[in-house]
Formats: structure tokens, sequence, C-alpha cells
């Protein structure tokens, strides 16, 4: 496949859609090439590679707004997506208040997020991962059998353009890892597994997972549940990410804030968290998922502090939940797909780090539930800041020391309390669970419901 240019003449595409009745278009084309390799017990199961193009139309006529997509192979199957956009927007309702496409795109800044090693390992390298890994993940005493190893890798080339000529250009990588391994002894069995996505081949730190993954689920065989109580816990940096990105981003979103689904609304200038809470939205961090010069509507992305000394500073805004309240997009724009309609999210939301590392936090633990992974997360409500989540794997630890493997607990609490009057201590050591990322978390008095 030639130049991402190569599928579509900008001023024909603007041109076609006036022909149709359209008052404004917005055009996104995607160029992905994806490899995956799956690995099953001691075998690569699959291997699989693509190459897509996919165009999403974002079409109005006058205030009736439409949006439509389809994977395309020349030019012809551009102009065809357009017409059928154009059409479905001539029979949607108006939207009161759509105030038009974003006059201005650009780029705001330089973002690693295209990584030459990631782009030129060829598939037989992956595969030599992937079998390296089930062996380093087999284990005789315990048994350890790996599960699924499997490594997808993306490259893709992006544009954006609109009706008032703007046109914004940028490629990117991305690499996924997935690693589950089972355990077995003296008639007890367990589970683990990791998740880790970067934009980089370095940055997955392969073998470290791999590794940790057979630790831990050795250590799994002996978990059990702890008594109700409440305890302070210390959260892994991935494990609070991952309950920041559902009980928390949510309500920043502009959007919610808008329809009354956020508890933030009205205020944006008052003091939400404890004052050890900053909170970035900063899409130039090298190499996370969420990084990019350019939000999905083409406009320049910026840092901002969205929480500053546990004081809410904005909320996050594309253009169209910005112009409703009569100020600029933060440049946090988000879509599922070319086809869908943008709103506000997160690049990489950014908890700030302290000064001290796990192993310090750990130290001065007279008693402590440490939570290296949950599942459930997804269940908090981020209209209320409730949290729930069930520990799949944790530690406790008593003066320092680890006395015991913990599973099969519920946690619940408030993320309003967690960050604020409950708050111990930010540790340093930033990791990402998708778009949110985070140091390790020490909170007072979570309840934990066990045996």
């Amino acid at each position: 496949m030639g130049s991402i240019r190569e599928l579509i003449n900008l001023d024909k595409v603007v041109r076609k859609a006036e022909e149709l009745g359209a008052s404004e278009v917005e055009v996104i084309l995607i160029d992905v090439k994806s490899t995956e390799v799956v690995g099953v017990k001691n075998r690569v199961d699959r291997v699989m590679h693509s190459m897509v193009a996919r165009v999403g139309f974002r079409v109005a006529v006058g205030k009736r707004v439409a949006c439509y997509g389809s994977e395309v192979s020349d030019a012809n199957d551009v102009l065809k997506s357009l017409e059928s956009a154009v059409k479905i927007a001539k029979v949607m309702g108006e939207d009161r208040d759509w105030s038009g496409l974003p006059p201005k795109l650009g780029s705001g800044g330089e973002a690693l997020i295209y990584d030459d090693a990631l782009v030129k390992i060829g598939v037989s390298d992956l595969v030599d991962m992937v079998y390296d890994g089930l062996k380093v993940l087999k284990c005789e005493k315990p048994a350890v059998e790996p599960a699924i190893l499997e490594i997808m890798t993306r490259n893709a080339r992006y544009l954006i353009a609109n009706s008032y000529g703007g046109i914004v250009e940028s490629s990117g990588t991305l690499a996924e890892l997935f690693v589950e391994a089972k355990s077995r002894d003296s008639g007890r069995e367990a589970t683990y597994s990791e998740f880790t996505t970067s934009r980089s081949l370095s940055g997955l730190r392969f073998d470290d997972v791999v590794r940790r993954v057979r630790e831990r689920v050795i250590d799994a065989l002996r978990a059990e549940p702890i008594e109700t109580r409440k305890i302070d816990v210390v959260f892994e940096p991935k494990v609070i990410a991952a309950i920041l990105m559902s009980a928390l981003l949510p309500a920043i979103a502009a959007d919610n804030v808008q329809e009354g689904r956020s508890p933030l609304k009205g205020r944006v200038g008052q003091q939400v968290f404890s004052e050890d809470v900053r909170l970035t939205d900063d899409p130039f961090m090298p190499w996370r998922i969420g990084s990019k010069p350019f939000d999905d509507e083409g406009v320049a992305t910026r840092v901002k502090d969205v929480v500053d000394k546990g004081v809410l500073k904005t909320f996050l805004y594309d253009h169209y939940t910005a112009r409703k309240e009569g100020r600029e997009s933060t440049g946090n724009a988000s879509r599922s797909s070319p086809a869908s309609r943008p709103r506000p999210w997160a690049t990489n939301l950014v908890l700030a780090e302290g000064s001290e590392g796990l192993d310090e936090i750990l130290s001065d633990c007279r008693e402590c539930l440490v939570i290296s992974s949950t599942i459930g997360q997804w269940l908090s409500n981020p209209v209320s800041g409730q949290v729930n989540a069930t520990v799949t794997h944790g530690y406790l630890v008593r003066s320092g020391e680890v006395v015991g493997v913990v599973k099969g607990v519920g946690i619940t609490g408030n993320i309003y309390d967690m960050l604020g009057k409950n708050l111990e201590v930010i540790g340093k050591g930033i990791d990402c669970y998708i778009n949110a990322c985070c140091p390790p978390v020490k909170v007072r008095e979570v309840t934990v419901a066990g045996k």
C-alpha cells in the first residue's frame, strides 16, 4: 500500500460533499498493518497478519449530523462512503447544540509514538519471543503451565482533515502483550495473568512480565481470603490506574459533566482531593498508548493540569462540548473507530508521583494489604465515585514482611475519600493501565469484604 494520501483527494472530497448537499465534512483515514502471534501451552497456536485501510466521515447538513465509515481499497470506495454518510445525515434529527467542525487543525508538539524497532521486527522474531516466553513460564515443581502468551504489534498512519482546509497526519506504533499461566500443587490450582501495552517494543518489558507471571502464579497457590475488616491498602500502579479509569476519568469528561453524570459538576476551582494530589493530562508521555500530537478531531493536544494540589482545574473537552460552553477544545476528542462520533476523553491521565518507592512504603506498613490485580473495577460508579473491585491477587504485609497471599476479597470505598481524607502516601514509579498512569498509592482504612 502506498502513501495514505494516495487514497484520497481532499479537494475532491469536499467538492463532492457540497454537491451532495453537505454543509461541512470531516474525514479520518487510518492505514493499519498488524501482526499477532498466539502461543498456547507449549506451542505457537496461530499467526495472523493483516493490512487494512479504514475511512470515517462526519458530515453535517445544517444541524443534521451523521458519522459513517468503512474499509476502503481505493478512491472510489472513499467516495461511496461519503455518499452514504450524506444520505444518513439528511434523515437525522437536528442537533440544536451543533456549532460546526473545528475551524483550526494542528499539532501540539512532538510525541514519541513511532518505534522503528517495532516496525522492523519480523514474524519469525515474534514467534521466537513467544516460544522463549512459554519456556520461561514452564516449571515442574510446583507445576506451572503456560495457558496463553499473545503478542500483537501494530503500525498505523493517520490522516484527519475537514472542509475548513486543515489537515494533520501522523504515524504510530503499538504493541500489546498478554500472559497467563496456571499452577497446581497438592491438589490446589491457581491462575495469574498480566496485560501490558506500549508504543515501543522495549516498553513491553517482555522478560520482566513473563518472570513476574511465573512467580506470582506460584504464590497464588497459597492465596486465601482474609477476614472482613478495614485495613490500610497499598495499590500497585496498574491497579490504582485501572480504578481511576473507571471511577474518576468519566467524571472529568465534559459530556458527562454537562449531562449531570458527574459529582464534579460546578466544582472547578474547589478542593476535591488531598493537597498531595496532582493529576495531569499529558499527551506527550514517551511511548504511552494515549500519547498523540493531535486529538481525534485533528485539534492540537497540550499538557494540562486537571487537578493541582487537590483543586479541580478543568474538565476535558472536545470541540463539541467546548462550544456548548463558549470555550476552546482542550484537545481531548477521542474516537473508538473512524466511524464513531468523538467524545472527550483523557490522553494519558497521570497521577504525579511522590518520593517513596514501593519497598519504602511497605517497610512502614504495620499491617497492609498490597493489591496486585483486581477484576470488576469497571463496575465502579463514576456518578458517585463509589469504587468496587474484587482482589484476584494480593499480599498481606506486616512490619514490612509478606505474611500471606490474598485473593477473593472485595474492596469498597469512594475515590474522593481514597485520594482525599484517607490518602496516606503517593509513591514513585509510574505504570499505566490504558489511559491512566499512576505510581503506587497507600490508602488508610479501606473496607475489605472477606471471609
